[in-house]
């Protein structure tokens, strides 16, 4: 039985993280959720997962670094980067951090579903 896709969700706000990692379970994907971006990096050796969705302005490191940190590495996993407070500026700031995707809050389910699928090859 093939294992299904791995993704990891990193929001410091609870609410969010739990329900993006409940609309991505209803997509048929398994979850790991974190607070922040330093416990996904103690807990998760990024190879493992399938893809990453991280907010952009937490505590500690910030999701624009863990997208630099992440695209330095070997086996890295794509990254989404999600943000309420979404502007041209930090839209290119994402982008050239290495993320895959640059999503404003609150995200839209389809275009999720859509990006993900193109992401992980499940089209």
């Amino acid at each position: 039985m093939e294992k299904l896709p791995l993704i990891s969700v990193i929001d410091d706000d609870g609410d969010v993280r739990i329900s993006l990692g409940e609309l991505l379970e209803s997509f048929g994907y398994r979850v790991a959720l974190y607070p922040d971006a330093d416990s996904f990096l103690r807990e998760m050796r990024p190879e493992r997962c399938s893809c990453v969705v991280s907010d952009v302005q937490m505590p500690g490191t910030s999701g624009l670094q863990l997208a630099s940190r992440l695209a330095e590495a070997d086996r890295r996993p794509p990254i989404i980067l999600i943000s309420a407070h979404m502007t041209e500026m930090l839209e290119s700031q994402c982008r050239n951090s290495g993320a895959a995707y640059v999503l404003a809050k609150p995200l839209d389910p389809l275009q999720l579903e859509t990006i993900l699928k193109d992401i992980l090859g499940k089209a």
